[in-house]
């Protein structure tokens, strides 16, 4: 995920939730609860530097979080928004959490394995 995309994800909750008119598409309370967040990562935006861009999943986290939590109230009232797909860093940890469970059967299995072939090998000389 890039910054950009991250931004992109935010107009398009604003516009689908505030609407185009005057009267916003989801209630008040979650109208100011969106309009003023994001002005908060605008503003966080405008000074973020290169290097936040490239580590984006990290340095932008808090504020991919507050915006899964806002597409959800907005699809909970009804309003349809693309929801950004998981991110590189999200992925990772994930995997990170099933394999740590499965990383002791995969490693004994590599050394199982490379002791055969270390086996194998030496007894054909």
């Amino acid at each position: 995920m890039t910054l950009q995309e991250l931004s992109d994800a935010w107009n398009e909750l604003r516009n689908a939730t505030l609407g185009r008119g005057v009267t916003p598409n989801v209630s008040a309370p979650l109208a100011t609860r969106v309009a003023n967040t994001y002005e908060r990562w605008r503003s966080w935006l405008a000074n973020a530097t290169p290097l936040t861009d490239i580590a984006a999943d990290l340095t932008a986290a808090g504020w991919l979080d507050e915006y899964r939590q806002l597409v959800a109230a907005a699809k909970a009232e009804g309003v349809i928004v693309t929801a950004l797909p998981t991110t590189f860093g999200e992925n990772v940890s994930s995997a990170a959490a099933y394999t740590g469970k499965t990383l002791a059967v995969v490693a004994a299995a590599a050394v199982l394995g490379l002791l055969y072939v270390l086996a194998a090998g030496g007894a054909r000389r």
